[in-house]
C-alpha cells in the first residue's frame, strides 16, 4: 500500500519540478565572473568588522591589534577583487566597484581606531 502511494504522488510531482539543463560556464571562467560580487561581499564584511572594531576601543592594545587583522584580510581580499573585476569580466562591476570603495572605508575606520588606541595609551 504504501509502495502504490509513493509511485501514485512521485507521478504527479513528476512534471512539478522543472528538470534544469547544465548551463555552459561563463566564457571568462567561473571564479572571474564572479570576482565583483566576492569584492562587494568582503569589502562591506570589512566595514563590518572594523565598525566592530571602533566600538572596542575600550580593550586592550594587543586585542584591537589581533582583532585588526579581520577586517583588513577581508578588505585585501576586496581590494583586490575589485580591482581586478573590471580587467577580466563584465558582470558585476558596479559591485566591484562597491566593494572596492567599501574597502578602503574599511581600512580608514580600522587604521583610526587603531590610532586613538595608540594614542590613548599614549597620552
Amino acid at each position: 500500500m504504501n509502495s502504490l502511494l509513493a509511485e501514485i504522488i512521485g507521478t504527479l510531482l513528476q512534471g512539478a519540478i522543472p528538470s534544469r539543463r547544465p548551463s555552459a560556464p561563463p566564457p571568462e571562467g567561473e571564479v572571474n565572473a564572479s570576482l565583483g560580487a566576492i569584492a562587494g561581499f568582503f569589502g562591506f564584511l570589512s566595514v563590518l568588522f572594523s565598525l566592530a572594531l571602533l566600538g572596542m576601543l575600550k580593550n586592550g592594545l594587543l586585542f584591537l591589534t589581533t582583532f585588526a587583522c579581520i577586517p583588513i584580510g577581508f578588505g585585501y581580499i576586496a581590494y583586490r577583487a575589485g580591482r581586478r573585476a573590471p580587467r577580466v569580466s563584465d558582470r558585476n562591476l558596479r559591485l566591484a566597484k562597491l566593494g572596492f570603495g567599501a574597502s578602503i572605508v574599511g581600512f580608514a575606520v580600522t587604521g583610526a581606531s587603531l590610532l586613538i588606541a595608540v594614542g590613548r595609551i599614549l597620552f
